[in-house]
């Protein structure tokens, strides 16, 4: 083997990881969420699979920025990237603090704060997906405005089931 099919193996390989890692944090994160929309209030449990989704998103992510040295990353891909991050770490010190006080009120509407998250989170998750299927050959800025589309309407069906619920 020469050292091109090495390389391009190894990359192949960290990619694999990377994509796994993040895709398991879109499952973690996304039961995290919606269980505690299902449940009424924030629970451990919740807290728990907060933190996984954020282990695996940063393990991921970070993975995928040392494969993506180098080369012309997608600046609205990296910025949503960082802030959905940032975002997620917020959101689950906020969920332990939340739950550490107890205050009912505040455990029963933590919900909202998760799924505006979840939201966010899914902008970068849906672009970074959409620009790595080969077959699709998507430009970057048209996976971003899919992406971004993506997440208003998976934020309308949430929020509009929340609100027919209420009115039920």
């Amino acid at each position: 083997m020469d050292d091109r099919s090495i390389n391009q193996r190894n990359g192949t390989t960290m990619i694999a990881i990377a994509s796994t890692a993040i895709t398991l944090a879109l499952v973690f994160y996304t039961i995290g969420v919606f269980a505690e929309r299902r449940a009424g209030t924030l629970k451990l449990g919740h807290i728990i699979f907060f933190y996984m989704g954020l282990v695996f998103d940063t393990a991921g992510t970070t993975a995928m920025s040392v494969i993506a040295r180098g080369n012309l990353a997608n600046l609205a891909h990296a910025t949503t990237g960082l802030l959905a991050i940032i975002l997620m770490i917020i959101h689950a010190a906020w969920a332990t603090i939340a739950y550490a006080k107890k205050n009912p009120e505040t455990l029963s509407r933590f919900h909202r704060l998760s799924i505006g998250v979840w939201l966010v989170w899914l902008v970068p998750y849906v672009c970074g997906m959409l620009m790595g299927i080969p077959a699709l050959k998507l430009d970057s800025n048209v996976a971003f405005a899919s992406a971004i589309a993506t997440s208003v309407v998976a934020g309308l069906l949430v929020f509009g089931a929340e609100a027919k619920r209420l009115h039920q």
